[in-house]
């Protein structure tokens, strides 16, 4: 697809040199910003005179112009530039959807420092002002990456080319008017479940009146009855628009259609379209979370992880490399503003199935707390690294007896987002990161471990929800820990009846070393409430009870806070992720109870999802509300596709984190 990026930064702040390496690196086309000025403005430049906003009008037309080309000829670019304010970015971005910006910085001293060194041969001392004023730094969830420009150049362009790798592949944009008239390969408009047939839900109308009226009686023909996610395809003969218009199935007919009905509906046709270009949606969007759910279901759908692929790559249809929504004002700030948090939170989601479908001998807990630093660092995160000796040193006695039986050494990731002055809450996360598991010394049967590199989807769930809340900026302060092992067996591993010493000096006895999980989990928690956070919120993929008590689509809600549970269980149904509120009923706590230690790490079978909450809140501090999210099913679809849901990771409660910490921040 088409990907134009703008690296953006005050002479001296070394863009030049990060864009040539990017594009070197990438095999992208390289121009040096500068290039693009008018005569003129080179003339002023030369003899020291500042530029006006006069004068760099002109030349941000050429760039836009520029761009324009590029995206005409289907080819990527690098384009740096040396102007920052916030209106030029602007101009460029409303007429270039898929443009994304990186903002490079360096504090006032170094640049005047870097400038006084080029004196003479470079600019002239009278330009410094105007160039230390263009300095605008990125908005609160403006779409961009800030990057120092002080590190060394290398550093600079692994962040970057890291941030460009996690951009969607499929790209959004808005547009407004009749459908037909958009310039894609294939229209999607909405059909629901009439009286008598399939009808055409709010948004197609134009559809209509451009095609005609047998339009509904060609769907009707061919099958279509307007049922959810049914999807058909109707080919157009008239030379004009789209050759394809696809009608997808909502439903029941209504006055208006849920978010989940549309991100579903969104989904099952942007699959059915693989192979596809350039597609339009015509879907009911009443509101900005209407556009949004459309958006999120429009990239999740067209996910696909193909890393792994040699020859059977050709094989696979390409995803879907653009998405026109139609709205009724593709101006509308509330438009505009939910369609960047979907390209953000679906962005977040697709990196955390990547994470999980990917083969446990490339991502060990040292490779995934690099991943957690690589891309949550770039987004403006604070992260810290905790490896066997800081563990040993800190007490983590869980962590370290699960990751003891490995030759992969077992980590920590701490991740700190401020949300600046306006966050007047701390909410801490806490994921499970078991890289695989095989059991332990309690082994798995061989069925059993076949999807076990999916059991560290609470860790890579979040990891991609904090690096989501810190693109949106969200004004609330959240403090991740990631525990991260891998659960093995061998002559080191911790054996059952083993007495393990927990970080906060409660003693264990593991009477079976398949309950790893609620053994890291522990410690981690035990860390975040050490902060004294308004919330915990921790998920992991723990028992395979919840696939017994609620299925493999609806993730279990555990709290000791009943206001908290219900908090969570709505935002997540907001977000699309069912969810359902489960007890901790106290009397299951006997069965913890232990002969040598204060509690063993397994109970009774019976009830074994909530017996594993009531593990997990032995560590919670007293007075700290904390939630439990177990998503031991809806993390990893072992069947079909569905909806905007692929086989493999689903990247389960990235949005129900975002949405709850929305929530708690507003």
């Amino acid at each position: 697809m088409t990907r134009t990026l703008v690296v953006m930064g005050v002479s001296g702040s070394g863009k030049t040199t990060v864009g040539r390496g990017l594009a070197h690196g990438l095999g992208w086309v390289f121009t040096e910003g500068d290039e693009h000025h008018p005569p003129d403005n080179v003339s002023k430049m030369a003899a020291g005179t500042p530029l006006t906003d006069e004068d760099r009008w002109p030349w941000l037309a050429e760039l836009a112009d520029w761009i324009g080309r590029r995206e005409a000829g289907g080819e990527d670019a690098v384009l740096t530039c040396s102007a920052l304010k916030r209106s030029y970015r602007d101009l460029l971005r409303d007429g270039h959807p898929s443009v994304r910006f990186v903002h490079l910085t360096v504090s006032p001293e170094t640049l005047r420092e870097r400038l006084a060194q080029r004196q003479g041969h470079y600019m002239p001392a009278s330009l410094l002002d105007s160039q230390l004023a263009a300095l605008e730094p990125l908005a609160p969830g403006e779409p961009g990456l800030v990057l120092p420009g002080d590190g060394p150049p290398a550093d600079v362009v692994a962040a970057l080319a890291a941030w460009v790798g996690s951009l969607p592949v499929t790209s959004l944009s808005l547009a407004s008017g009749n459908p037909t008239s958009l310039k894609v390969d294939a229209l999607v408009v909405g059909i629901a479940k009439g009286p008598k047939g399939p009808v055409l839900t709010p948004g197609g109308g134009d559809v209509v009146k451009s095609l005609g009226k047998g339009f509904l009686t060609a769907l009707q023909g061919l099958g279509a009855t307007g049922k959810a996610e049914e999807v058909t395809r109707v080919a157009v003969m008239s030379g004009k628009g789209p050759a394809v218009v696809v009608a997808v199935g909502l439903g029941e007919t209504t006055t208006s259609y849920d978010g989940e009905a549309l991100r579903r509906a969104a989904g099952a046709a942007i699959r059915a379209l693989a192979g596809t270009k350039k597609v339009g949606f015509a879907l009911p969007v009443a509101d900005a979370d209407a556009v949004r759910a459309v958006a999120e279901g429009a990239v999740l759908g067209a996910y696909a992880f193909t890393r792994y692929r040699t020859t059977s790559a050709a094989d696979q249809k390409a995803p879907v490399a653009d998405v026109v929504v139609v709205v009724p004002d593709a101006k509308d700030k509330a438009a505009k503003a939910a369609l960047r948090r979907a390209e953000v939170v679906a962005s977040a989601v697709c990196l955390t199935r990547d994470l999980v479908n990917t083969p446990p001998s490339d991502l060990h807990p040292a490779e995934l707390a690099d991943v957690a630093k690589a891309e949550c660092g770039g987004a403006g995160v604070t992260v810290e690294v905790l490896d066997e000796k800081a563990l040993t040193k800190g007490g983590y006695g869980g962590i370290l007896g699960v990751g003891q039986g490995s030759a992969s050494p077992p980590r920590l990731v701490h991740l700190s987002y401020k949300g600046g002055r306006g966050a007047k809450k701390k909410v801490a996360l806490v994921g499970k990161g078991i890289t695989f598991d095989s059991g332990g010394l309690s082994l798995k049967p061989p069925t059993a471990m076949e999807e076990m590199k999916s059991d560290m989807g609470g860790a890579a769930a979040v990891i991609g929800a904090m690096r989501a809340v810190a693109q949106l900026g969200l004004p609330i302060d959240v403090e991740a820990w990631i525990p991260m092992a891998e659960n093995m067996p061998s002559g080191t591993a911790i054996r059952p009846s083993d007495v393990l010493t927990m970080k906060n000096g409660l003693r264990v006895e593991v009477n079976n070393t398949d309950a790893e999980g609620r053994l890291i989990l522990a410690d981690a928690i035990s860390r975040a409430c050490d902060d004294n956070p308004d919330v915990v919120l921790d998920v992991a993929t723990l028992t395979g009870a919840q696939l017994i008590a609620l299925g493999a689509r609806t993730t279990a809600v555990m709290a000791n806070d009943d206001e908290l549970r219900s908090t969570i269980v709505a935002a997540a149904t907001r977000a699309g992720e069912p969810s359902w509120a489960m007890p901790l009923p106290a009397e299951l706590r006997k069965g913890l109870d232990s002969d040598i230690a204060d509690l063993v790490n397994t109970g009774p079978r019976e009830g074994g999802m909530l017996t594993a909450g009531i593990f997990l809140q032995e560590f919670v501090t007293e007075g700290v509300s904390w939630a439990h999210l177990d998503i031991a099913g809806p993390a990893y679809n072992s069947g079909e596709a569905y909806g905007y849901t692929p086989h493999g990771g689903t990247g389960a409660a990235v949005r129900t984190f975002v949405q709850v910490l929305e929530d708690l921040g507003a």
